[in-house]
């Protein structure tokens, strides 16, 4: 009897563990899932990548203005913008910088302008964080540089800044500065320069021309010239006040030519107590606007301070 006990115990105790099987019960372990990272996240080609690799096509340091990676591609009025017009924006905003029609790597000046020291092809500033952003990413590319050196000071000097528009005329620990920035014939220097060019300024011109609609390649042109003299974000601020002031952009119905006239307006009311000097740079943008030249078909001549220029497109 106590036998057939113990087998009938032994009987119910498999018969149930079919029926916990059957009815659908989950361990009582948890089951750690991990979540594979998001690849699909959109990537801002204004901010620097972590890990700036030497792109391919960049590597002939003599291709100028035609460069473009795949990471800094950018679309205005629904196409990538040609080599042929950006090399004409280029060269437009580099004889307003440099009193040039080509780009001068090496040139590097004191302005007195309470930015520091500016220098290479775009008039990157010691005292306006861009300056290190380069020099950083030009030692990531060349660590062996002659500019390394001028790193810490350059922390240094962004670290007294409070916010990302302050700027310094502090140019402490660069003393030697501007005569090896003239001296550097390193053509990672200039791969460096164009890399940040596209980064800092052109990409985001870009963007901020697409996005109100505009069509033409002056418009193009004269917005990328304000993100160079005043910044991304000073840029922005132009354009949105005339959105506002007009009631709109050219791509809810404002006339583009209303729309860039109007911005010049402003962009030289502005000047006028900033920069007096600068204010002959708008007049060189409106010349063209009134000789109808909207979409930039070069060879055309460009007068600005005094000097005029024959913008080809040829920036090298």
């Amino acid at each position: 009897m106590k036998k057939n006990i113990v087998l009938l115990i032994a009987l119910i105790s498999v018969l149930s563990m079919f029926t916990g099987c059957k009815s659908g019960n989950t361990p009582s372990t948890p089951v750690n899932i991990t979540k594979p990272a998001d690849t699909n996240q959109p990537t801002d080609t204004t901010t620097e990548p972590a890990d700036k690799t030497i792109p391919e096509n960049t590597t002939n340091s003599t291709d100028t203005a035609h460069v473009t990676t795949d990471d800094q591609k950018v679309t205005y009025n629904g196409k990538v913008v040609t080599s042929e017009v950006k090399g004409v924006c280029l060269q437009m905003t580099t004889a307003c910088e440099n009193s040039s029609d080509t780009f001068d790597y090496n040139y590097a000046e004191n302005l007195g302008d309470g930015r520091g020291i500016t220098f290479g092809v775009i008039g990157f500033t010691t005292g306006t964080y861009d300056g290190n952003q380069l020099i950083k990413y030009y030692t990531q590319l060349n660590p062996n540089n002659s500019l390394a050196k001028y790193i810490p000071a350059l922390d240094k000097i962004d670290a007294s800044k409070h916010d990302s528009e302050d700027k310094s005329d502090d140019i402490t620990g660069l003393e030697n500065f501007i005569s090896e920035v003239q001296a550097c014939s390193d053509p990672l220097f200039k791969q460096a320069q164009l890399f940040e060019l596209d980064i800092h300024y052109w990409n985001p011109a870009v963007k901020i021309a697409d996005s109100i609609g505009a069509k033409n390649n002056l418009t193009l042109a004269f917005i990328y010239d304000m993100c160079v003299n005043h910044g991304t974000d000073g840029s922005q601020d132009y354009v949105d006040s005339i959105k506002e002031y007009l009631g709109g952009t050219p791509a809810s119905g404002v006339n583009e030519n209303e729309f860039l006239s109007a911005l010049m307006d402003y962009r030289y009311d502005e000047l006028a107590e900033e920069d007096p000097e600068g204010k002959d740079r708008v007049n060189a943008f409106r010349k063209l606007l009134e000789a109808g030249n909207f979409d930039l078909k070069a060879p055309f001549e460009f007068t600005v301070y005094g000097d005029t220029y024959k913008i080809d497109g040829n920036i090298n």
